[in-house]
């Protein structure tokens, strides 16, 4: 990635606050170049820099060259961090919270991090590119971060089945609380938690 700096987002020196999801600082120092820079997950996953127009276009002929090939869409994974605070300001502390594994990653509120503004602007462009063509936005957000999103014209995920008992009551209250104003994948299982039949169990699952 040296070979293209300014595809990725750097630093002279330990910018902010910022935390990996996978844990630890969200940056890296480079020993060759002296620099550090910024990855939202592993450290081997330097992030990239979205206000560069010339990855947007990389990433325009890339979908271009399996929507060529007949794919027909496309799980946009993570799509909430794509974009983050060009200024990189420190993210503010967010008490009391203790999620999972990752609690430190959510000890700080993401908002230089997640949900800018230009990500939505970018799902457009994206959509518009390709007409079609169907984008599935995976992004861990509340309602208002995913109304955006759905207003390009993608799907969103929703996960919460993943995490609630098999009965009525839970279910219901899921989907009367949902994102309004858009199309919804609902999710039973992924590659982050058990399957479907280990979780309800029963005949039912």
């Amino acid at each position: 990635f040296r070979s293209k700096p300014d595809y990725y987002i750097w630093s002279e020196y330990m910018p902010n606050n910022w935390l990996s999801a996978f844990g630890g600082s969200a940056w890296t120092l480079d020993e060759i170049t002296g620099l550090y820079y910024y990855h939202r997950f592993y450290r081997e996953q330097p992030s990239l820099n979205w206000r560069n127009k010339d990855v947007r276009h990389a990433l325009h002929d890339v979908l271009r060259f399996w929507v060529d090939l007949g794919v027909d869409g496309f799980r946009l994974d993570s799509l909430d961090g794509l974009v983050v605070d060009p200024v990189l300001r420190d993210e503010p502390a967010l008490a009391g919270t203790d999620r999972n594994s990752t609690a430190k990653y959510w000890s700080l509120e993401h908002i230089y991090t997640c949900n800018l503004p230009q990500t939505a602007q970018e799902l457009k462009l994206i959509t518009e590119a390709f007409p079609g063509i169907c984008f599935f936005v995976e992004a861990d957000s509340h309602n208002d971060w995913m109304r955006p999103y759905l207003a390009t014209g993608a799907n969103a995920f929703v996960f919460d089945f993943m995490t609630v008992p098999l009965n009525g009551n839970s279910l219901a209250n899921i989907i009367d609380h949902s994102v309004k104003g858009g199309s919804l994948t609902w999710a039973l299982s992924n590659h982050d938690q058990p399957r479907l039949a280990s979780r309800w169990q029963g005949e039912l699952a």
